[in-house]
Parts: C-alpha cells; structure tokens; sequence
C-alpha cells in the first residue's frame, strides 16, 4: 500500500489525481517524507508522482526534497493571525503558477489541518480554518474562482442516526454489522470543530462566487459551543450545543457540499488510521492509566487502545487517495 504511482499514470477512475500542468497542489499541513507516516505526507507523495510542481506547507524544516517540491516552513496557521501566512503562501501559489506552468492552472488547496489532541485542539481547528477563509477572501481578486480547496474529512461528523455499514464474506453467505464512526458523547467536540472547519470554508467560497450561504448561525453557534467546552472534548449541552443540533448541522452539510462541488470537497469515508501523532498522547498516558485494565502494564494499555478501534481502522494510503 506504501508504493506510489508509476511516473504518468493516475489512481483507480474514481479517484483520478490530477496532474501536469491542469493544477497547482497546495498542501497545507502536509512535507515530503521519503517514508510516508501521516494522511497528508502519503497525499505528497501520490501528487508528486504526477504534478510538475507542488508547495506543501507545515511547521517542520524540510531539508533534501525532490525537484518540483517546494516546502514553506509557516507556524501559525492555527493561531490568531494565521491568515497573513496563508495569504503568503497563496502569493507564492501566484508565483509559481505564472513561472512554471506554461498554461492556465488550478490552485487546489488541500486543507489538511485537524487537532485532536494537544494544547486546545478543538479551538485551533476553528481557528485555522477561520485563517484559511480570511486569506482565501482576501486574494479574491487575484485568483478569481479558478481554485478548489479539498478539506481532510472524518467520518466523526457523521450524523449520529447513520447507520452501520455492513461486511460481507464468503460470496454474501455471511454479513456482519461494522459500527459506524460518527458523532458520539466521546467525540463530539472534535466533530463539531471540524463541521465549523467545513461550514467557515464553505462560507468563504459561497461569498466569493456571490452566494448567500446564510450559514452564519450555525457557525456562530458552533465557534461559542468548541470556546466554552475548552479541552474537553465531550457532550455536554451546556456548552450551547445539543446532540439534535449537530445531528442537523451534520446532516445539511451533505447538500451543502453538492451545491459547491465545483469548488469544494471533503475527503470523505475516513475513519481511524493509526500514525505517529497517536504515539506521544498513547505512551503518555499508559504510564498514568496503566492499571486500570491492563495489569500495570504501559504496553497492554497501548494494545489496547490499537484493537479496540481496529474495527474502524483503514490505511493511510485509502485516507489519503480519498482527497483526489
């Protein structure tokens, strides 16, 4: 699963990555790797395959990358003020449109930024996304509605009342019920920061091509909810937001997503895949939680949390073929 594409060809019909000079891929919260272990590092390295030139943005310093790659080092995307190193990065885009590619091109913004753990995660993904919509807003006159932003999705914000999918084996003699990863007590806050993600970007397009979203509500309401749970990422309706809230909220976002798919997507069917930024909270917390189910053993406590999600786990690679 970890080898790329062959140098001219594109993955399977539906999920065809664009290449040559059609797009310029902009990867924000992805670098290259020369061993993919995240979502966004397997997206760079599919695209690079393909495209004459990627930029790919991130916190890290990255040294010795291939030739069309280029790497901006910003920090701030998730803080307040971000939107000047997304405007930066955008200009850049500009740049390297009218220099490398010798026909019109696509900016394809590839959203990538999503915290679940952390100091704050649940407010800086609303503030990242916040950031995006300020700059993309403000380039307005110079890139025009010739872009596309692809949003990494989660199936955590699918509606709670969505049904579990089913497996079949043995040439359908045999089915068996996979719980569904959705909106849960245990997650809801994570999912409610990544719907305001998808609302606040959807937002931002709907006013570039001259649409009323009318979406500032729900987005208002959402933004107050994620401020007042803090780091605590479960239900609790005193937040101001309840279960049947982001079940709708959840919900109406499918034809909200149609009605801007020339501009729009969310990687979609992503479930739970196991990387390195499950390592450090895991082994943080099995030298604290040790003892409770896993008779004081820190590696039992890390087993423990792999097999019990494995019934919705999926590889990096899928996830990350889930963007084009």
């Amino acid at each position: 699963q970890e080898l790329a594409l062959e140098p001219g060809l594109v993955s399977d019909a539906s999920n065809n990555v664009l290449s040559d000079d059609s797009s310029l891929p902009i990867i924000f919260g992805g670098k290259f790797a020369p061993e993919p272990w995240s979502i966004s590092e397997r997206m760079v390295a599919l695209l690079s395959t393909n495209n004459k030139s990627i930029i790919t943005v991130s916190r890290s310093e990255v040294t010795n990358i291939p030739p069309g790659i280029m790497h901006i080092p910003k920090c701030c995307l998730d803080q307040p003020g971000g939107e000047v190193e997304f405007q930066e990065v955008m200009e850049q885009g500009l740049q390297q449109q009218q220099h490398h590619h010798s026909k019109p091109s696509t900016m394809v913004f590839y959203f990538t930024l999503g915290q679940h753990k952390g100091s704050n995660p649940f407010h800086r993904n609303i503030v990242a996304a916040e950031n995006f919509a300020t700059a993309v807003k403000r380039m307005h006159s110079k890139i025009g509605t010739d872009f596309k932003v692809v949003i990494t999705g989660t199936d955590a914000t699918l509606p709670k009342i969505h049904g579990d999918s089913t497996l079949e084996v043995d040439g359908g003699s045999k089915s068996y019920a996979v719980p569904k990863y959705k909106i849960f007590p245990y997650n809801f806050v994570y999912a409610m920061s990544k719907l305001c993600q998808f609302y606040l970007i959807a937002d931002a397009i709907s006013v570039m091509l001259g649409k009323d979203s009318g979406l500032g509500e729900d987005i208002n309401k959402m933004t107050a909810a994620v401020q007042a749970a803090g780091e605590n990422g479960l239900y609790d309706p005193k937040n101001g937001m309840t279960m049947q809230e982001l079940d709708r909220i959840s919900t109406a976002w499918l034809s909200l997503e149609q009605s801007l798919r020339s501009h729009l997507k969310v990687a979609a069917d992503i479930s739970i895949c196991y990387t390195p930024l499950h390592r450090q909270p895991w082994t943080a917390a099995s030298f604290v939680k040790c003892d409770v189910g896993s008779h004081g053993s820190p590696r039992g406590y890390i087993l423990q949390q792999v097999v019990r999600r494995l019934k919705n786990a999926m590889s990096i690679d899928k996830a990350a073929r889930a963007h084009f």
